[in-house]
C-alpha cells in the first residue's frame, strides 16, 4: 500500500473523552475570575498542583471548580484539551 492509498482511505472515528472543565469554567466564571484563572496559567512559575490548591481553598468559588484536578490544568494550559488553547 501506498502513501496515497493510506492518505484517500477514510479515517478512523475519533473517540471523544468528556469536555474540559477547565474550559467550562472559564466560559462560566465572572470575567476578572477567569482572566485570573488563564494569568495563574500561563504562569511558568505556578505549579499546577499550587494552582488546585488555590482555587479549591477559595469559598466564593463554585463547588465543581473547586474540584478541578490539578491534572486537568495541566492539560488545559498544555494545549491537550479541545480548546487547544495553548498558555505554556
Amino acid at each position: 500500500m501506498t502513501i496515497a492509498d493510506l492518505a484517500s482511505s477514510t479515517p478512523a472515528p475519533v473517540s471523544k473523552g468528556p469536555d474540559c472543565t477547565v474550559c467550562q469554567a472559564l466560559a462560566e466564571l465572572p470575567e476578572a475570575d477567569a482572566q485570573g484563572l488563564r494569568l495563574m496559567l500561563s504562569d511558568k512559575r505556578r505549579r499546577f498542583s499550587e494552582i488546585a490548591e488555590l482555587v479549591a481553598a477559595d469559598p466564593d468559588t463554585p463547588t465543581w471548580v473547586r474540584n478541578i484536578a490539578h491534572g486537568t490544568y495541566r492539560r488545559h494550559a498544555r494545549g491537550q484539551c479541545s480548546a487547544r488553547e495553548v498558555l505554556r
